[in-house]
């Protein structure tokens, strides 16, 4: 078990204050000339486990590479736990203020979903103000060549298995993978509801209460 230390507690402090649920990694030569991208997503927590053993080497060139600080170069190579120490001395955190805002997009048809007497919004105003397409992007669907068909981004997909598709003049999404327990995979019919409490890892009940402000 990785013992975890100042270092872990700063990486986590310095980069990844805003806990995300999503990385990526880096593909081989053959697997990034067979998919058309050099990054393969994973959709979870990056745990400090994960961060303790990490060994941040390029995959091709076998290097850490070199820090800079101002107009210091230091090759991170040669002393890996010297160069985030001085990392450490000389880091400043920026101004909340003048950080980027977390895009909205989930939310924003909010108003629009209200009834105009102020009613509660429901799964299906949600769904009616929402389109599924719109939210599978929004969450890291990556289109394939073949129209209808998406590289689903709740699952390590090699082979597009996000499939769009319209019944009765409603939009559904449905993964195709067999094997990868992806949660848009247990159910043949997902709405734009089901997209969103997914993608905000939240159940039906805590989503209405996330939109409703409650």
């Amino acid at each position: 078990m990785p013992t975890i230390d100042w270092r872990v507690a700063f990486f986590r402090r310095a980069f990844l204050r805003h806990a995300p649920r999503r990385y990526a990694v880096m593909l081989t030569p053959d697997q990034a000339q067979r998919l058309g991208q050099k990054y393969m997503e994973r959709r979870r927590m990056i745990t400090d486990t994960m961060i303790a053993r990490h060994r941040a080497r390029h995959l091709h060139t076998g290097r850490f590479g070199d820090l800079v600080i101002g107009g210091q170069r230091i090759s991170i190579d040669q002393d890996p736990v010297g160069a985030l120490a001085e990392l450490r001395h000389v880091y400043h955190e920026n101004l909340s203020a003048g950080l980027p805002q977390r895009p909205t997009f989930p939310q924003l048809a909010t108003t629009a979903a209200r009834s105009q007497n102020g009613e509660e919004i429901t799964i299906s105003q949600y769904n009616q103000a929402h389109d599924v397409e719109d939210l599978i992007r929004f969450y890291g669907a990556r289109p394939a060549k073949r129209r209808g068909l998406y590289f689903c981004p709740f699952h390590p997909d090699e082979h597009a298995s996000l499939q769009v598709y319209t019944v009765k003049g409603h939009r559904y999404v449905h993964c195709l993978s067999a094997h990868s327990d992806c949660p848009l995979a247990r159910h043949g019919r997902n709405d734009a509801f089901n997209v969103y409490c997914i993608g905000e890892n939240l159940d039906a009940k805590h989503a209405l209460r996330r939109l409703n402000n409650r």
